[in-house]
């Protein structure tokens, strides 16, 4: 491999660390900016196009980089799946794009939304292009296991857009302004990432159809799997919200999704070993190193979970001032939501690696089922809780489809063949986790000062919560030696 599994994970964690950050800063100056109405306009649009793109990507992110990495010297097999992903990802973003264009030049965008749409619609759909260029280049580049060039121009993408965008919000072109702001900020890293690539390619065979190394068929049924799991996912993502917002109104909802975007706090470090864990676990199966792969899964399950009983603790402890720090004093009003969601998340964030480990065999009905068995416990849960409930009925179905998940993809992982739980240690992380709430609880309960608490009780807590990981042996020095020596390796 051209880089050890942790630099890649260090490589994709740290570019999520500044596209956040520059996320933090730019939103709430857009918002100021564009005024309550043209920001709402211009959400919309971007949630349409977020659905849109499931559709469109068509599993491309994942099945490229995954078919890559099953072979990644051989220049004929990188040139023949590259070939095919290629001719297939912009075939369906140019139609759609055609679609979405004819649709602009109608009345109906405008009816439907509101002036300007027509606009919004057209400048959407080049986007769309944008995005499937940039997600066919980033992956090549997964794939090649060169995350530590891809993941930055994340960073660099979301810069430009918000230094752009800001600019030309200020000079008066409003939301028509954050979306060329957009396409710009895609057109850049596009560039950067061909100049990347083109080393990897040959460029006359782009066009080509002659395939002697790769099965078309298999790529396609793969990147199909792909998109129904995807669509899955997203119907635990949105139907609690969808379902929350015309029964109980938008404020509840608004108070609702504010707890669910804290909660997502705890899938950073998961989602980047996810990401990673798909190409290279790819790799693995196919030099069938099964024993290589239970350790990889166990290893980062245990991880993940130290990590995420420190985090979940946190955001338990400090719920209330958190909440009324980051939004305002009137979001009190999601702490319970957010505690109950807590549990589930906890679930939901933990299966992530084990998820990309069975993604990356290509196992994907086994996946599917345990993913559909969770969506419809989702469902269920939600219809029956929300009405009569509110949100906290709908945090509670959320909660437990959330965690659902975790039971069913551990079952799924011993079918597929490999054990996720095998140096899990949970007696010890347990301990770990009951000895370490009762300090965090009572410095957090005894700190008058909600910024005071913030800025105190996080590392306070990270001290403690180390010092004890470390005395029961939920992590020990050979753990951090391991890493360090993977980390230093290639």
């Amino acid at each position: 491999m051209a880089r050890s599994i942790a630099q890649g994970v260090v490589s994709i964690a740290g570019s999520k660390v500044g596209a956040i950050l520059i996320s933090i800063t730019v939103t709430p100056l857009l918002v100021n900016l564009l005024g309550s109405a043209n920001y709402g306009d211009y959400s919309v649009i971007i949630s349409l196009l977020g659905l849109t793109f499931i559709v469109i990507d068509g599993g491309l992110f994942d099945g490229l980089r995954k078919f890559i990495a099953e072979n990644p010297d051989s220049e004929q097999w990188r040139s023949e799946v590259f070939t095919l992903y290629f001719q297939y990802s912009l075939g369906i973003a140019f139609f759609a794009f055609i679609i979405i264009a004819l649709i602009s030049l109608t009345d109906l965008p405008d009816q439907i939304f509101g002036a300007g749409f027509g606009t919004y619609f057209l400048l959407g759909g080049i986007i769309l292009i944008g995005r499937q260029l940039f997600s066919l280049f980033r992956s090549l580049l997964h794939g090649l296991m060169e995350e530590h060039k891809a993941e930055p121009l994340r960073v660099v993408s979301q810069f430009t857009f918000g230094a752009l965008a800001i600019g030309l919000v200020y000079q008066g072109l409003s939301v028509t302004g954050v979306l060329i702001a957009r396409i710009t900020g895609l057109v850049l890293v596009i560039g950067i990432a061909i100049y990347f690539s083109h080393r990897y390619l040959k460029t006359t065979d782009l066009l080509s159809r002659d395939y002697d190394l790769i099965t078309p068929s298999r790529m396609f049924s793969f990147n199909m799997g792909t998109v129904v799991l995807s669509l899955l996912m997203e119907s635990m993502y949105q139907l609690d919200v969808l379902l929350l917002q015309p029964i109980h109104g938008s404020s509840i909802s608004g108070y609702y999704k504010a707890a669910l975007v804290v909660c997502e706090f705890l899938w950073f470090v998961p989602t980047a070993i996810q990401t990673v864990f798909l190409h290279t676990s790819s790799q693995l199966w196919k030099e069938e190193q099964y024993e290589k792969i239970t350790q990889l899964s166990s290893r980062s399950t245990r991880y993940s979970a130290v990590v995420l009983f420190l985090l979940v603790l946190g955001l338990a402890a400090l719920a209330e001032p958190f909440m009324t720090t980051y939004y305002n004093p009137e979001f009190s009003r999601s702490v319970v939501p957010l505690l109950i969601l807590l549990p589930g998340t906890f679930g939901f964030a933990l299966v992530r690696p084990i998820f990309a480990i069975g993604q990356g065999k290509g196992s994907l009905k086994i996946l599917i089922v345990a993913t559909g068995a969770s969506a419809l416990i989702n469902l269920v849960m939600n219809l029956l809780l929300i009405p009569p409930f509110g949100m906290v009925g709908a945090a509670t179905a959320t909660s437990l489809g959330y965690g659902s998940m975790l039971v069913f993809h551990i079952v799924a992982a011993r079918r597929i063949g490999f054990n996720p739980l095998a140096d899990l240690r949970l007696a010890r992380i347990l301990v770990t986790a009951a000895a370490s709430a009762v300090p965090i609880f009572w410095l957090a309960a005894n700190i008058r000062s909600d910024l005071l608490a913030l800025a105190v009780v996080p590392p306070t807590g990270f001290v403690i919560y180390s010092v004890i990981a470390f005395t029961v042996g939920a992590v020990d020095t050979e753990d951090l030696n391991e890493l360090l020596e993977e980390y230093r390796t290639d």
